[in-house]
């Protein structure tokens, strides 16, 4: 669980999680068209927009073409089908582990840059944006 009071954030809450916990396995996504894509699921974001490798491509009428990449719009996704022996609550845990860490990784480098800037202020006596008027260009 994430956020505040140990509530699960909109994301981690959302189907989008569960489609990025997939990143790199196999899938096969059947699209609103009828064309069946089948590859490496490299990238997800928050909107379900995919990012597919080494896809074979099936149109409806069965003709299939393999394809590097394939970047799949999420409102275009009919269904999406994972191996059967994936574990769906471990896969979904494990990226919300995942995503915990790295937002916190995040937040503590954001802290250490925030600190440093607070320093050098102090340092000159000046904030980061101040300019004085000596620094300023003649326009006369």
């Amino acid at each position: 669980m994430g956020g505040a009071k140990g509530r699960w954030t909109r994301n981690e809450n959302s189907l989008a999680c569960f489609v990025q916990a997939l990143q790199g396995t196999t899938v096969v996504v059947e699209l609103q068209n009828d064309i069946v894509l089948r590859g490496h699921l490299d990238e997800v974001d928050a909107h379900m927009n995919l990012l597919l490798a080494d896809v074979l491509c099936e149109n409806p009428e069965g003709e299939r073409t393999k394809m590097g990449q394939v970047w799949v719009k999420g409102t275009r996704i009919r269904y999406i089908h994972m191996s059967k022996n994936l574990n769906v609550s471990t896969t979904i845990e494990n990226h919300r582990e995942k995503m915990r860490k790295a937002s916190k990784m995040y937040a503590q480098e954001n802290t250490k840059h925030l600190n440093l800037k607070d320093r050098q202020t102090i340092n000159t006596g000046e904030s980061a944006s101040a300019v004085s008027d000596t620094d300023r260009p003649n326009v006369d």
